[in-house]
């Protein structure tokens, strides 16, 4: 098939029909790294000007082959090359086939620049945090639905997929082309987590739900030792911390109440949240060296009252941390109390 005939066809309908209503149309994806074989399409986006301009996208199959133009808001194209979304190259890579003014065009090359010299204008370290986060609730989703081995799978791959681009952000590059390539992309990298290859290869080709389970907490656990990079000014305890065991215990009685109540996955994701907010503001070296249980480790669905006592130790461990390091902890045993002191005057 002549796939340039498809990109003539579709430029003829902006320039005849929505002339004044596209800035620009792209082809992106495996035509532009010339990874192609029989049955490979195009991969067009459009970037309207106007709200009838949405109206050009389409996607068709033509001799058993499918196609999608898909439309692109100038905003979404702005936060894709500042690698807010997935896709970088979808912007950096892109050809443009069709521009409506020389103004349209200098406008989608700036964008293109950002993507490919990022540094300086790209907050890596906000998405890095971003998509670890996604990580953790897709490993959790695994551990609640353990039993389900087709669950886990799905969740393991799109972990894996998350995984890789929070690789390249943390290298201030993106993944440039499909599937069978983005191995090969992570290794090329200068900073690539400890037995990523072997570990990646396990989970994909794995057939028992616990071994997905375990092999995905040790790369999630390798990646964040790699891509979340320690703050290297010393933590002030008293400022981090300030007030925080009391805005956090809310989560803590979110959790013993999921426990009572048999709600499993409000259970973990809140024991996710009270760890994750730790580890966030003092690492998890830091997190391992102060002696706090790894909540997430001791979570099981079948025993939510051991996971809850489990917890509730925690939150001693972490209110005792708190005090050792002198963060005043504003606890009240009585209404009474609490007015006494508010109404004492400040010095």
């Amino acid at each position: 098939m002549d796939l340039m005939k498809i990109e003539d066809i579709l430029i003829a309908k902006i320039k005849r029909d929505y002339a004044d209503d596209v800035s620009i149309m792209c082809v992106c994806g495996s035509y532009v790294y010339q990874d192609t074989y029989e049955k490979s399409d195009l991969d067009f986006y459009i970037i309207p000007k106007t709200r009838r301009g949405y109206e050009m996208a389409r996607t068709f199959i033509i001799d058993d082959i499918g196609f999608d133009l898909w439309a692109l808001s100038w905003k979404r194209a702005e936060d894709i090359a500042h690698y807010r979304e997935r896709n970088v190259a979808i912007i950096a890579d892109a050809r443009v086939v069709y521009y409506s003014s020389a103004e349209d065009l200098a406008k989608f090359e700036k964008l293109r620049a950002i993507a490919r010299q990022p540094e300086g204008i790209v907050d890596f370290n906000t998405r890095i945090k971003e998509l670890m986060n996604e990580n953790y609730g897709l490993y959790f989703s695994m551990l609640e639905n353990r039993d389900d081995f087709s669950n886990v799978k799905l969740n393991a791959i799109q972990l894996l997929l998350t995984l890789v681009e929070a690789i390249a952000v943390s290298n201030h590059t993106y993944i440039k082309r499909s599937w069978g390539h983005i191995l090969d992309e992570v290794l090329a990298m200068k900073n690539v987590p400890e037995n990523f290859e072997s570990l990646f290869k396990d989970i994909i080709y794995a057939d028992e739900s616990e071994v997905i389970i375990s092999k995905t907490s040790e790369i999630v656990q390798s990646a964040q030792n790699t891509v979340l990079k320690p703050d290297t000014k010393p933590v002030d305890i008293q400022e981090t911390f300030k007030m925080f065991f009391e805005e956090i215990k809310s989560t803590y009685n979110k959790l013993y109440h999921a426990c009572d109540t048999g709600d499993t996955l409000a259970a973990i994701m809140a024991g996710a949240a009270i760890q994750t907010e730790i580890i966030q503001c003092i690492g998890t070296q830091a997190y391992k060296q102060a002696g706090l249980i790894d909540i997430v480790s001791r979570f099981s669905k079948n025993d939510l009252q051991g996971f809850k006592n489990t917890v509730k130790k925690h939150e001693n461990q972490f209110e005792n941390y708190l005090i050792n390091n002198n963060v005043p902890i504003y606890k009240y045993d009585t209404i009474d109390e609490f007015e006494n002191e508010i109404k004492e005057p400040k010095d």
